[in-house]
């Protein structure tokens, strides 16, 4: 496990904020019985490409679809979703909904990500993956602490998969930020069939007595470029945004053009800031 867990680190740590999809064994399940009342979405109630706010990562476009909607949600009037659109595969591609931002408030602290959730008919074809090589598919959230050239802890709910098809249900993932952090990476990720519903995220600091769901055995060197870290770190928020989903894009926007990438796209960034400017350790001001 801890082998194949590096190996996947370190292959997709180079998108920043993307999730990594650490290798295990996973669950073969259908999960708890279904609602009586499951949503069903259509162009009317949903849209395609990330909330506002929101990174959308999808590894292979014609498989996933992510976005808002209002067939179902915990609260408000929006939720998001992430779900299979193509014919259903054991490759290890993904679809993932993210934000990055600077660490410097968490600095020294327990902190947990948590979120409602629904699954709708989620199904996770874990034996067949193992079987041809790949990543057990995933379904739930996922955060990462990032240091410089470094992951400093790491989950993806691989352990405790959100599957079948329910109600609302509130999950967490909870992480150490050690005082040499450069940035937290959060959000959904989804690599099953089905669709997974996500609403009302919530980051905030917790006691040291709350358990925590890291899944890495210690720091993990990556092949970024610790530079290249500081330097997208510096043009992140320092605080995440539309975590209720509620923020609605402009009549015309198309969001899944500006806001949800390809692979390809996911190297185009704007020219970094100064690190000078943003509110790091001394040892990171370079």
């Amino acid at each position: 496990m801890l082998r194949h867990s590096r190996s996947v680190v370190a292959l997709l740590v180079s998108l920043v904020v993307a999730p990594i999809v650490l290798s295990s064994c996973g669950h073969e399940a259908t999960g708890p019985s279904e609602s009586s009342a499951t949503p069903t979405l259509t162009a009317l109630n949903s849209s395609v490409g990330a909330p506002i706010g929101w990174f959308g990562f999808m590894g292979s476009p014609a498989r996933f679809v992510l976005g808002p909607q209002t067939a179902s949600v915990h609260s408000g009037t929006q939720a998001a979703y992430i779900g299979l659109r193509g014919a259903t595969g054991t490759d290890s591609t993904f679809a993932n909904m993210s934000q990055a931002i600077q660490a410097g408030a968490y600095l020294g602290k327990r902190v947990r990500l948590s979120a409602w959730v629904r699954p709708v008919g989620v199904t996770l074809p874990v034996a067949a993956a193992v079987a041809d090589g790949q990543s057990p598919p995933v379904s739930g959230l996922w955060m990462r602490v990032d240091g410089y050239g470094s992951t400093l802890a790491f989950d993806n709910m691989q352990t405790r998969p959100v599957v079948g098809s329910t109600d609302w249900q509130q999950v967490s993932v909870v992480l150490d930020v050690p005082s040499y952090a450069l940035g937290i990476a959060f959000g959904a990720l989804f690599s099953g069939s089905g669709q997974l519903l996500v609403d009302d995220v919530a980051l905030e600091t917790v006691s040291t007595s709350t358990p925590l769901t890291d899944l890495l055995k210690g720091e993990i060197t990556n092949t970024v470029n610790g530079d290249s870290t500081v330097a997208y770190y510096s043009r992140s928020p320092a605080a995440p945004v539309n975590l209720g989903f509620e923020v609605k894009a402009a009549a015309g926007t198309a969001m899944s053009q500006r806001l949800t990438l390809s692979p390809a796209e996911t190297f185009k960034r704007p020219a970094a800031r100064s690190p000078a400017t943003w509110p790091f350790p001394p040892s990171y001001q370079r």
